[in-house]
C-alpha cells in the first residue's frame, strides 16, 4: 500500500515527463500484479473457523477491487497520455445548410423512431440553442446506432440517411473536451457514483464518441468498457435447465400406411423426455437439446392374401442444437438421431386357412418370406422412428423457441425499449455446467457499472448480480424529475409507466403535492450490506391549506437477510435520515410522512412464483446473499440433505460390504 501510494504521488506530479510516467506506471502494474497472490494467502488458510473464512473471503474480496480500480484507472490514464502528446486534427467539417437536409424519403415510421421531428425543431429555429442541438443531435445519433437494431435495420437506415447528415449530427454531438476536467469527473464518478457525476462524466464521452478524431474515439471506448460496463449478470446452471423442461406425456399415436405394397394399420406408444446439455462456447449460449425414447406399436399388415399381426419395439435419441446469442435465438439445425429398432411377427393369416394343408403350405411360404425380409423390415422401422423423432423433435423445439421469444420481447424487452433502456448483451457464453449472459441496461446518455461484481462459486444452481445504476437509470426514465404530482396523479402515472394499476382505485383522502427533484428524484444504493432509498423533492405540500416545504431528503435504510427463498429487507434506523430546512415543525411533519412511505419491513420472493413452482423452490434455498460496491449479489442452490436422511444409505452399504466380505 506504501509503495502504490508513493508510486501514485509520482504520477500526478507536475512537470512529470514522458518516460518518468511510464516508468512509474509500469512500477504501479507491477504493484498490481501482487493483489491475486495477496487475497488468496487472506483466505487460504485451512486452519480457519467457517466464520473466520467467511470475514476472509470479505476481505479477499477487497483486495481484488482494488485492483479492478487501479486497471480501470492506468487504461485511461495510458489512452490519454498518447492523447495528450498527439493533438486533435483540425477538423474538416463544413457544415452544409440545413435547408438542404431532408428526411422524405424516410417511411414516418422511422422519422417517428429517430425524432427527426425534434431534428428540425432544434435546427430550423431562428434562435437556435447550441445546447438543445447537442442534446438532439446525440439523442438521433443513439436510435442510429441502438445495439437492439437487427443487421437488416442497421443496413437500412445506412442505405436511406446520406453519410453528409451522419456527419452533421456527429459534429454537433461532440465538443471539445478538457483532459484535467475529464480526469476530476472520472474520480468524482469513482467515489460518488450518482446522477450528477455520471452527468458530467457521460457528456465527456459522448463528445469524445462522436468525435472524428480516431484517438478520441478510442478513449470513448475505454470509457465505455471501465465505465458503462454490464449492470446485470445471471448464471444458471444445466441442473436448472433440466428441471425447467416440461415433462412430455406418453403420446399413443394412430399408424396408416402402406409399407412394401401391405396397407399397415394399428397403434403406436410412444415416451420420450427432453434434456439439455451444454457445450463450451464463449461467444454464445450452446445448448444441445436430447430426447430418450421408447416406442412400442401394434400393428396389422394385409395384402391380398395374407394378414400379418406384428409388435415393435425401438428406443431412439433424438438431439438438436439450439444457439442464444446477441442477435437472437437460433434452432435451424437440423435434428439428427440414432436407434435401435426390431419387429416380431406374432401372427400370421392367409385366406386359404380353411384348406388345412394349403392353408399350412401357404402361412409356411409366408413366414419364410417375411424372416428373409426381417432386416429389410427392420430397417424400414427404425428410419419411420428416427424420421418421426426428428419431426417431432423440430416441431417441440421451434414451439418453445417462439413461445420464448414471445415471453421475451413483451415481459423484459419491450418494456426496457419503451423506457429508452437499451438491454445490450455484453456477453453471452457457455461454460461445461452453465450459461452466462452479461447485460447493460442503459440509454447512451447513462453510465452503468464501473465497479467489480461480487463473485458466486461458478457452480451454482442460479445466481445473477444487480447493479445499482441498472435501477436508477429505470428510475430515471419514469418521468419524475422537476414535476409536480397530487398522490392521486403519481398513482396513475406510475401504472401507465409500468403498465398495471398502483394502488386502489379510490382517492386519497389527504390533498397532498409532491414536486420530485430536477436531478435524483429517486435514488438507490448498494453498499456495506445496506440498500439505501433517498427519495429527493423540491417541494412538498401536505393539506389543502398546509405550508410548502423545500428542498427536502429522505434516505431510507435497509439490511436484508435470507429465509429460504425469501430476501427481507429491514429498516436500520442508524443509517435513516432526513435533510430539510431548521424548523423543527417541519422535521416531525416530515418524519411522519416518512413512516408512512417506507414500511419498517419488505419480504419478497427472489425468483418468479411460476418458476419457483415449476422447479419445487421449497426445496432451495438462497445460498450467497452480498450488497456491496454498487452490487447486490444472489446465489440459489439446493438445500442440503438432513444428516439423518444421508446416514441409512451409509448403514446399509456398510451391511453389504460385511456381507460381501464374509461370502
Amino acid at each position: 500500500s506504501t509503495e502504490a501510494l508513493a508510486t501514485l504521488d509520482a504520477i500526478s506530479a507536475e512537470g512529470i515527463s514522458t518516460s518518468e510516467f511510464n516508468r512509474n506506471l509500469n512500477q504501479l502494474q507491477d504493484l498490481r500484479s501482487q493483489l491475486p497472490n495477496i487475497a488468496g494467502s487472506v483466505w487460504g488458510n485451512s486452519q480457519l473457523s467457517h466464520a473466520q473464512w467467511l470475514e476472509a473471503m470479505k476481505v479477499s474480496g477487497e483486495i481484488e477491487r482494488i485492483g479492478y480500480r487501479i486497471d480501470r484507472r492506468m487504461s485511461i490514464w495510458r489512452k490519454m497520455q498518447v492523447q495528450w502528446h498527439n493533438p486533435r486534427p483540425e477538423s474538416t467539417f463544413s457544415p452544409a445548410s440545413f435547408q438542404q437536409i431532408s428526411f422524405d424519403g424516410l417511411d414516418p415510421g422511422w422519422v417517428e423512431y429517430l425524432k427527426l421531428r425534434d431534428f428540425k425543431h432544434a435546427f430550423g429555429a431562428i434562435n437556435s440553442d447550441p445546447s438543445e442541438q447537442r442534446k438532439v443531435s446525440r439523442e438521433i445519433l443513439a436510435r442510429i446506432y441502438s445495439p437492439v437494431l437487427k443487421p437488416s435495420q442497421r443496413d437500412f437506415i445506412a442505405e436511406s440517411m446520406d453519410p453528409a447528415i451522419i456527419q452533421f449530427l456527429k459534429h454537433y454531438a461532440s465538443d471539445d473536451v478538457d483532459h484535467i476536467n475529464l480526469l476530476k469527473r472520472l474520480e468524482r464518478f469513482e467515489s460518488a457514483p450518482n446522477p450528477k457525476s455520471g452527468y458530467s462524466l457521460n457528456s465527456d464521452y459522448q463528445s469524445l464518441l462522436w468525435s472524428d478524431d480516431p484517438f478520441q474515439q478510442s478513449l470513448a471506448q475505454e470509457i465505455d468498457k471501465r465505465y458503462r460496463n454490464a449492470n446485470f449478470r445471471i448464471t444458471i446452471s444445466d441442473r436448472l435447465l433440466n428441471r425447467l423442461i416440461p415433462r412430455l406425456p406418453n403420446t399413443q399415436l394412430p399408424v396408416s400406411e402402406t409399407v412394401k405394397g401391405a396397407q399397415v394399420s394399428g397403434n403406436s406408444n410412444i415416451s420420450n423426455q427432453l434434456r439439455v446439455t451444454l457445450e463450451p462456447n464463449a461467444n454464445q449460449m450452446s445448448l444441445r437439446l436430447e430426447t430418450d425414447g421408447y416406442v412400442q406399436s401394434d400393428t396389422v399388415a394385409r395384402t391380398k392374401s395374407f394378414r400379418v399381426a406384428n409388435q415393435g419395439e425401438a428406443r431412439f435419441q433424438v438431439y438438436q442444437r439450439v444457439l442464444i446469442g446477441p442477435q437472437g435465438i437460433d434452432a435451424s439445425a437440423k435434428p439428427y438421431s440414432n436407434s435401435i429398432a426390431r419387429q416380431k411377427v406374432v401372427g400370421v393369416e392367409s385366406k386359404l386357412d380353411n384348406f388345412p394343408l394349403l392353408g399350412k403350405v401357404a402361412r409356411k411360404l409366408a413366414e419364410n418370406k417375411l424372416r428373409d425380409d426381417a432386416p429389410e423390415t427392420d430397417q424400414l422401422f427404425k428410419e419411420k422412428v428416427q424420421s418421426s423423432a426428428e419431426t417431432k423433435m423440430a416441431e417441440e423445439v421451434s414451439k418453445y423457441v417462439d413461445r420464448l421469444r414471445y415471453y421475451s420481447y413483451t415481459n423484459l424487452f419491450q418494456p426496457l425499449l419503451a423506457m429508452d433502456l437499451e438491454p445490450e448483451a455484453l456477453q453471452m457464453a457457455t461454460t461445461q455446467n452453465q450459461v452466462v449472459m452479461r447485460y447493460r441496461l442503459a440509454g447512451r446518455d447513462q453510465m452503468a457499472a464501473n465497479t467489480a461484481r461480487p463473485r458466486d462459486n461458478g457452480n451454482n444452481l442460479l445466481s445473477f448480480q444487480l447493479h445499482q445504476s441498472a435501477i436508477n437509470n429505470a428510475i430515471a426514465r419514469i418521468g419524475l424529475n422537476g414535476k409536480t404530482f397530487t398522490i392521486d396523479e403519481l398513482k396513475v402515472h406510475l401504472g401507465e409507466v409500468l403498465g398495471r394499476p398502483i394502488g386502489t382505485n379510490t382517492e386519497s383522502k389527504q390533498q397532498s403535492e409532491i414536486g420530485f427533484s430536477k436531478l435524483s428524484p429517486i435514488q438507490v444504493d448498494f453498499k456495506d450490506n445496506r440498500f439505501n432509498i433517498t427519495l429527493n423533492l423540491a417541494t412538498l405540500k401536505i393539506g389543502e391549506k398546509g405550508k410548502t416545504i423545500k428542498n427536502i431528503s429522505m434516505t431510507a435504510s435497509y439490511i436484508p437477510s435470507t429465509e429460504g427463498m425469501r430476501i427481507k429487507l429491514v429498516q436500520d434506523d442508524k443509517g435513516t435520515r432526513i435533510k430539510t430546512g431548521k424548523k423543527k415543525r417541519n422535521f416531525i411533519l416530515i418524519s411522519t410522512l416518512m413512516k408512512k412511505l417506507f414500511k419498517q419491513e419488505y419480504s419478497f420472493n427472489s425468483l418468479p412464483q411460476k418458476m419457483n413452482s415449476r422447479i419445487n423452490g421449497q426445496n432451495l434455498e438462497i445460498s450467497q446473499l452480498v450488497v456491496s460496491d454498487g452490487w447486490l449479489g444472489v446465489s440459489i442452490d439446493d438445500l442440503p440433505l438432513p444428516v439423518y436422511q444421508a446416514q441409512p444409505v451409509q448403514r446399509r452399504m456398510g451391511g453389504l460390504r460385511r456381507m460381501l466380505n464374509r461370502r
